[in-house]
């Protein structure tokens, strides 16, 4: 049987661990949706850049001379360069956006999972009684 009283993805745990086990869940949770957003956007990087190559392979095939070759390779190079500049860009955006979100999520977390009273009020307490 469950106990009824309690409720969440901390309900089996003790009352002392649940906040912390709360503070961990919603971290993870933010932490895997960075890492999900950083992945696509790798994947479809990829998927363009696998486009690019293919057309690239299609003009070599096309040149009839080394001037051509030479052009061809020089506009993929520049190309490429470009391509992969932009995408780290983007890719660091991300990240520092995920990492933010993180940031933000822990220190909601840490707050909510803090305990009511500071800790030199209790101190105190104790020495005055």
């Amino acid at each position: 049987m469950t106990d009824s009283s309690r409720s969440g993805e901390s309900a089996g745990w003790g009352p002392a661990a649940g906040p912390l086990f709360d503070a961990w869940m919603r971290a993870s949770r933010a932490w895997m949706e960075a890492t999900g957003r950083c992945g696509a956007r790798m994947i479809a990087f990829v998927g363009e850049r696998l486009e690019a190559d293919l057309e690239h392979g299609k003009r070599l095939a096309e040149c009839r001379d080394l001037a051509a070759l030479g052009a061809a390779q020089g506009e993929w190079l520049r190309r490429a360069v470009e391509d992969y500049r932009r995408a780290l860009e983007q890719l660091s955006a991300e990240m520092a956006a995920g990492l933010e979100a993180l940031r933000v999520e822990t220190r909601t977390a840490a707050a909510a999972a803090a305990p009511a009273e500071p800790a030199e009020t209790r101190a105190r307490e104790r020495r005055a009684a």
